[in-house]
């Protein structure tokens, strides 16, 4: 019996073809670059993310890494949301360590995290705040809306990224915005095949390959159109502020991760200035966009 076509989660695309050398369990969009495990994982992947992140993810390093892109963050909603309430919601919260910054800045926090023992380090974190553990869905947080909802480094993660947005934008009052960040496909697979490259001429010379793929590996194009499909405009993607040191310990020596980064944020401000906003060659991307005014309730 003939397999249903594949269709793209982002742009609807029946284009699907290999994803390339290195990733024979990835499948790419033809139309809009999504790269995208196949077959999706089941239920139980989700289980291991989180215990992952429970046990092994050093997450107060990562979080002082990120400093600069919550701030950057910070200031990008700010411009965005001029509603009084300043209600903000952090899906995937963590341990509450944007939501800890978000407080200073005058926002009322809301967070959302799936991982039991992140769920309450947030709570312990900010007392009175509303975080609740489980995962996005239509019933969330019933009868509030926000004025931002933010998901940093999760749509990547999510088996259904088009229904996760579709209750993040019902979430939001009108006007309202959303951000998130995820890794950048495109860099990704470029970052791979260097190093693939270089560990062939010299092996384990330059550590372990730094490049990143999860469940959906999104490029703007694809975000673009997935955002859209989902109810929202004023869509601008960019280059992610990069974080700060090595916390995942990626490359052989602090040294070379800071020369590294310095050196590929450099490349990236200078190609997207020079390209009008067209070429993006950060490794991650951070997304704002809104909800038309026009829609209720």
């Amino acid at each position: 019996m003939p397999q249903p076509a594949l269709v793209c989660a982002c742009c609807g695309s029946r284009d699907i073809q290999g994803a390339g050398p290195g990733l024979p369990d990835r499948k790419r969009c033809g139309n809009c670059g999504l790269v995208f495990l196949h077959p999706l994982p089941g239920p139980e992947a989700a289980l291991a993310v989180t215990g992952h992140y429970e046990t092994q993810d050093p997450h107060s390093a990562v979080a002082r890494s990120k400093e600069a892109f919550f701030l950057h963050a910070l200031q990008r909603l700010d411009s965005l949301c001029p509603h009084k309430e300043r209600l903000l919601l952090d899906a995937g919260c963590g341990h509450g360590y944007f939501l800890e910054k978000a407080v200073r800045a005058g926002w009322k926090p809301f967070g959302l995290e799936p991982a039991p023992a992140a769920a309450r380090g947030a709570r312990e974190r900010l007392p009175g705040a509303q975080i609740v553990e489980g995962v996005l869905g239509p019933d969330m947080f019933p009868g509030t809306r926000f004025d931002a909802v933010t998901l940093w480094d999760m749509l990547f993660l999510s088996l259904d990224p088009l229904s996760n947005l579709v209750c993040c934008q019902k979430a939001l009052r009108p006007g309202g915005a959303l951000g998130l960040r995820v890794r950048n496909s495109s860099f990704q697979q470029a970052l791979k095949r260097v190093f693939s490259a270089a560990d062939r001429i010299a092996p384990r010379r330059f550590g372990n390959n730094p490049s990143v793929f999860h469940v959906f590996s999104f490029t703007p194009r694809s975000l673009r159109f997935l955002l859209a499909r989902a109810g929202f405009t004023e869509i601008r993607v960019e280059n992610s502020p990069l974080t700060s040191g090595d916390p995942y310990m990626a490359a052989r020596g602090s040294i070379l991760a800071r020369t590294a980064k310095h050196g590929a944020d450099a490349l990236a401000r200078a190609a997207f200035v020079l390209s009008a906003g067209r070429a993006f060659m950060g490794p991650s991307l951070v997304v704002f966009a809104k909800k038309p005014l026009g829609q209720g309730e």
